[in-house]
């Protein structure tokens, strides 16, 4: 997974910052974090295969 995906996983779902300290911490638009969680999701998923969910 390439790091800027990785980056917003884990502070938005592991550690619980918002979507807009997040923005503020990773220096771009609360979209693209919001968009780059739901792609980092989609890629775990992948990774897991559909059996595993």
């Amino acid at each position: 997974m390439p790091q800027h995906y990785r980056e917003v996983l884990i502070l938005v779902v592991v550690l619980g910052a918002s979507c807009e300290e997040t923005a503020s911490l990773c220096n771009c638009a609360v979209g693209t974090v919001k968009s780059r969680v739901i792609r980092a999701r989609q890629l775990v998923k992948e990774a897991l295969g559909a059996d595993a969910l």
